[in-house]
């Protein structure tokens, strides 16, 4: 056996003369301008990058796979081939250099000319860091994966043509050797009879597979072991085939033992992708360590009571489950792993395989644990059970759609396991009734975000007290209530409670209009009117912001930025106050404004382009029509704000009916009243837990959450995060906030929204006065409607019907002038996006032309150089 360095030069002599060879062919910048094209063509032309507001590779990640079956083998079926007269591989195998020298030093080659092609499709990265901010963690992980696939095509093309020796033959017998292990990581493979061990191998083979994995940004060490070993797999086959070529003119070959050898690596290589394709071991890529357990979590860990143990119920031999839900159960093994370790022993973790009228399965079913049916037949458990001592949290199901959600689910059930109790949240509130509180779901994300974590219970405005034994109130929308709940309501707040308000000018997402609330005034009638003497005063008009404007699309589909729409992010949400530090994307909705006295505290606001309408200004109007109506002065509003420290009882002979007056400073929920000092005293509160926001559809579903394929539904923003934080803090345990927004922010393309803002602010005062003409003429006619008391223009006599069609013609430059601007308004927009289609799709051929150009200027250099020192 040579020693090492010699191998090292033979590879790099090899990997020399074959650079040469791809460099000197045209057929290598023909396979780069195509593979650059059609990854422009598709990612902008077929997946409408553009169009998808969504600042990711994942359009390139989706259609690289198919390209490069396509066009991987084109650039590598040459390697091996003998055929047309040329005999350059068999002159190479009469060389003192090994076949497995050989086939690295070529695979070396083309891998080079492939990570070229990576780098020369810089362009759409380019182009989404122009559009928006990736996550640039992400997108190298992506191009790891991108790369390690390509390359894994690169060594299946180079046994192919080491098989065949047939330019053509190897590339249909590569193409088909691709598409068999693009389809091994299908998740139609699940559906084989084979065992549960063996179809995970078979997934780990899939290139596309893998890639998928990595492009999350969690850089897992199985999937960069499972392509790293197919390249060796197809590396080795392909010098295997060529010692055989090579044995061809001496003896006869012993095939049967070659392929003896190669089913027994086969064989290894699927044992090591089965051991590795789980294995915890990760890097994580992304900008916010989304695949990293916070701190927070593992501090909740480390504060369990000792002894405390997570059963997990997982059918791990069910062949028939799902793909993507045998994905999420081995992650959660992981997750739950690491849980376990960083606890200090003071929690376990118990794995239970619930197979078919097993010990475990009948365990599964008496803890609680939901069985899921499969479509196929048969069924599979996928759930915890957090015990400790006589007491226990049970999660039926872990639900894959809610995988982001997973840490704090986690994090939520071992802070209560420690608790005696657990804290009660009551809701008041028109959208819900008592009956929603069962074991069944509710119609609402957010009531069954609560229910997760807390004792929920519905107190109807008609009532007259609240329970005694409240650790925080929610109260959505208003109505009136009695004086005696009202006088109940500031005393749970003096007695240091927690207490949500969510007020409403005009209530987009419930009809019946029942949420909405009138402005705080100087009686004490309402609870908005409570609130005021918090130092918490609501305005009921609209409020807009035409730089935080929400991009819709209306009826008609047209596309427009809403300034009464708003998504707060960054400098919007307060970065000091636990509450909202760690989010990242909240939306509201046509929402009202706060006003503050001392002590009170916004936690989110608009900027200087805000304005404020009145409610019934909107009632009607279309939203093209309703964004006119803004008018920016320049003065930001507080959209969601906390009561500060010291709020006194606007009621001078309130005292704790049940004893106390005194704040809670940060008891836990279950700590005893204090009595009264004096009788007859104004109650304080030395630590207020009071939030309001001026806006009520920023929690409901339309808003808030997507629904899911399955029929449940998942977080689009922060919306969610921010409530329960909300009520977190005012149920009295901070412990929770910042873990479950982790992982829920998207990056959107904030240049379109810019533009598309910045477009209707120069035309808007033109647009408002062809507007305010078209108003006047409608006016004029509806005046005319109700002084004669006609239905319809029809029942008018004829000279006022001839009126009326003249000041309709009248109106026609108006409306001209106003579908114009409006399509002006786009038009900034839409040319943008033709720019940079038009540029990517350019950008490929170009980058491949000026690659052979320089190339080729290289080499004309270096062969002028040589004439001359050759010359006497």
């Amino acid at each position: 056996m040579p020693p090492p360095r010699d191998q090292v030069r033979a590879v790099a002599a090899v990997f020399a003369a074959e650079w040469r060879q791809l460099l000197g062919s045209s057929k290598t910048y023909v396979v780069l301008a195509c593979m650059l094209l059609a990854i422009s063509a598709g990612t902008f032309l077929i997946g409408g990058l553009y169009d998808s507001d969504f600042v990711s590779l994942d359009l390139v990640w989706a259609f690289l796979p198919a390209i490069g079956i396509l066009l991987v083998p084109a650039l590598g079926v040459r390697a091996f081939a003998d055929e047309g007269g040329n005999r350059e591989t068999e002159l190479m195998l009469t060389l003192p250099i090994s076949d497995g020298e050989f086939v690295v030093g070529t695979w070396l080659a083309g891998a080079a000319v492939l990570a070229i092609a990576l780098v020369l499709a810089a362009p759409v990265a380019v182009t989404i860091a122009y559009l928006g901010s990736p996550d640039w963690g992400v997108v190298a992980s992506g191009a790891v994966g991108a790369l390690l696939m390509l390359l894994v095509f690169h060594a299946v093309t180079l046994f192919a043509s080491a098989v065949s020796g047939q330019q053509t033959t190897a590339y249909v017998l590569s193409v088909m050797l691709l598409l068999f292990l693009t389809a091994c990581g299908w998740s139609q493979v699940q559906q084989l009879p084979l065992p549960a061990s063996l179809l995970d191998a078979l997934r780990a083979l899939g290139p596309k597979f893998n890639l998928d994995r990595l492009a999350t940004g969690r850089i897992e060490v199985g999937a960069v072991t499972s392509l790293v070993l197919e390249i060796a797999l197809a590396l080795a086959g392909a010098a295997a085939a060529l010692s055989l070529r090579r044995r061809a003119a001496r003896s006869a070959l012993p095939i049967a033992r070659l392929i003896a050898k190669g089913a027994a690596g086969l064989a290894s290589i699927m044992l090591m992708l089965g051991a590795t394709a789980r294995l915890p071991l990760q890097l994580d890529a992304t900008a916010d360590k989304l695949f990293t357990l916070s701190e927070p979590t593992l501090q909740i860990a480390r504060s369990v009571p000792a002894g405390t143990e997570i059963e997990l119920y997982w059918s791990e031999g069910e062949a028939a489950v799902p793909a993507n839900i045998r994905d999420f159960a081995h992650l959660t093994q992981q997750v739950l792993s690491q849980l376990a370790a960083a606890s200090g022993g003071r929690l376990s973790l118990r794995v239970r395989n619930t197979e078919p009228d097993s010990d475990a399965e009948w365990a599964a079913v008496a803890a609680g644990i939901r069985r899921v049916p499969l479509s196929a037949g048969g069924s599979f458990f996928l759930g915890t059970v957090v015990r400790n001592a006589d007491r226990r949290k049970v999660t039926p199901y872990l639900d894959d759609a809610h995988a982001r959600r997973f840490e704090y689910d986690m994090a939520l059930a071992l802070s209560r396991i420690g608790q005696t109790r657990v804290p009660k949240v009551a809701v008041m509130s028109a959208l819900l009734a008592p009956s929603e509180i069962g074991a069944g779901p509710s119609r609402h994300a957010f009531l069954e975000a609560l229910k997760a974590g807390y004792d929920v219970a519905v107190v109807p405005f008609f009532a007259d007290d609240l329970p005694d034994d409240l650790d925080a109130l929610l109260i959505i929308g208003e109505a009136p209530v009695k004086q005696t709940m009202l006088r109940a309501i500031d005393r749970h707040v003096m007695r240091g409670r927690g207490l949500v308000v969510c007020l409403d000018p005009k209530t987009r997402f419930n009809k019946t209009g029942k949420l909405t609330s009138r402005s705080a005034s100087s009686d004490l009638g309402t609870v908005a009117d409570l609130l005021g003497r918090y130092g918490i005063a609501f305005d009921a008009g609209v409020v807009g912001d035409s730089e935080l404007a929400l991009t819709i699309k209306t009826s008609t589909g047209l596309q427009l930025a809403y300034p009464f729409w708003m998504r707060l992010s960054g400098g919007q949400l307060a970065s000091t106050s636990p509450v909202t530090a760690s989010l990242h994307d909240v939306v509201v909705i046509e929402s009202g404004s706060l006003g503050l006295s001392a002590g009170a505290r916004a936690l989110a606001t608009t900027g200087k382009h805000a304005g404020s309408v009145d409610a019934g200004s909107l009632a009607g109007a279309s939203p093209a029509d309703a964004a006119l109506l803004l008018k920016p002065d320049g003065r930001p509003r507080t959209l969601i704000a906390m009561a500060g420290s010291r709020l006194a009882s606007p009621f001078p002979d309130a005292v704790d009916g049940h004893g106390s007056s005194a704040g809670r400073t940060a008891k836990p929920p279950d700590t005893p009243i204090t009595p009264a000092k004096a009788a007859g005293a104004t109650a304080r509160t030395e630590q207020a837990a009071v939030f309001v926001t001026a806006d009520v559809d920023w929690l409901l579903d339309q808003a808030a959450v997507t629904a899911t394929a399955d029929g449940g539904s998942q977080p689009t923003n922060d919306n969610l995060a921010l409530l329960e934080n909300m009520v977190e803090v005012a149920a009295g345990d901070r412990r929770l906030l910042g873990i479950r927004s982790r992982g829920s922010a998207t990056r959107r393309f904030t240049r379109v929204e810019h533009l598309m803002r910045a477009s209707e602010l120069r035309y808007r005062d033109e647009a408002s006065g062809a507007q305010s003409a078209i108003d006047k003429i409608e006016a004029t006619v509806g005046q005319v409607l109700a002084a004669t008391k006609a239905r319809s223009i029809a029942d008018l006599p004829a000279d006022v019907r001839a009126r009326i069609s003249q000041l309709y013609a009248e109106s026609i430059p108006a409306r001209q002038r106003l579908r114009a601007m409006r399509r002006a308004m786009r038009e900034d927009v839409e040319r943008l996006g033709r720019i940079l289609t038009s540029l990517n799709l350019a950008s490929g051929p170009l980058l491949a032309l000026t690659f052979w150009l320089v190339v080729r200027f290289r080499r004309r250099r270096r062969a002028h150089g040589a004439t001359q020192v050759a010359a006497p």
